[in-house]
Formats: C-alpha cells, sequence, structure tokens
C-alpha cells in the first residue's frame, strides 16, 4: 500500500492485515516504534511475538511476525511505500509447532519455504512460493478446522488478500 507520507503507507500497509486478523484473534499487531525510513528495517508482530491462539476453541496458535521497510516508489504505489523484507507465519497446536512458513532472504535460504514439524500433516493441501498472511489464516480455517471469530472471514480474506496482490512488488 502507497502513501503520500511515511506513516500513511505504514497505517495503509496495516489495515488490511489488522482486518482479516481480526477475524481469527482479537490480539492486536504491534510495530516497532516510529514511521521514519531510515529506522529500516522495522517490524510487525502479534501480540508479544509469542504464539497466540485464533478461533473460537482455540486449540490452535499462531506465530506472525514480518520486517518491512519504508520505501520511496515511483507512480501510483509511492510516493511512499512498504515492502515486506521477511516473514514468519508458523501454526502450533496447544504447545508443538507443526507447520512453519518463512522468508528471510538475508539468510542461506534466500527463497520462501515451509517447515512441517509433524507427519501429521501429509493430507494437508499447502501453499508455495511466497506466502500471505491471508493464506496462512485461510488455511487454518479450510484445512485445520479453525472456527474463525467473525462470520465475515472470507470475504474480508478474499478482499485483503485481493490488496495485498495488486500492492506487492515481488510475486
Amino acid at each position: 500500500m502507497a502513501g503520500h507520507r511515511p506513516a500513511e503507507a505504514v497505517e495503509n500497509f496495516l489495515e488490511p492485515l489488522r482486518r482479516a486478523v481480526f477475524r481469527f484473534t482479537k490480539t492486536v499487531i504491534r510495530v516497532s516504534p516510529g514511521y521514519d525510513p531510515k529506522g529500516n528495517p522495522h517490524a510487525l508482530w502479534l501480540g508479544t511475538a509469542a504464539p497466540v491462539p485464533i478461533g473460537r476453541d482455540r486449540r490452535f496458535q499462531i506465530l506472525l511476525s514480518q520486517q518491512y521497510a519504508i520505501i520511496r516508489f515511483e507512480g501510483r504505489r509511492g510516493p511512499w511505500k512498504v515492502r515486506t523484507l521477511a516473514y514468519n507465519y508458523s501454526l502450533y497446536e496447544g504447545e508443538r509447532a507443526i507447520l512453519g512458513y518463512h522468508w528471510h532472504p538475508s539468510d542461506r535460504v534466500p527463497y520462501p519455504h515451509a517447515h512441517i514439524y509433524c507427519t501429521e500433516l501429509r493430507r494437508h493441501h499447502l501453499p508455495t512460493g511466497r506466502v500471505s498472511v491471508e493464506q496462512v489464516l485461510r488455511m487454518t480455517a479450510t484445512e485445520f478446522g479453525v472456527d474463525p471469530l467473525s462470520r465475515d472471514w472470507e470475504a474480508v480474506l478474499a478482499e485483503t488478500q485481493a490488496a495485498f496482490e495488486t500492492w506487492q512488488t515481488w510475486r
């Protein structure tokens, strides 16, 4: 998402994420202090950066974190834009990690990848390539039976996923 000022770009980036996540947990997305591009990279995380319960029965927990940069950008995607630099989306059943989607290109594995932490996942359909928060949340509902907190979760995820796809600059 773009903005006329750095702070506006960050808020435009966060708004769809907050809407999507709020359908599954009332835990707040937090960001590193400030909107100064000189402070890059910035971070966002859900709650206290520890896994938080999702859905009505709270059987599953999710850990969501991203690193991002506030950058100058030309055209309709500017003059300021938020660019994702790395992410960690991990799913837990109780205390046990079962699945993680990671992208941390500055490390030795520069491409988006999944970690499967248990063998029970062989019957589930896992996304590949760059993964959005919306894809992970949708998967928790459709593949793991998480009961979202809101009835409009599918429409909201479709809308926020479309925004992600429209504004991303790397596919």
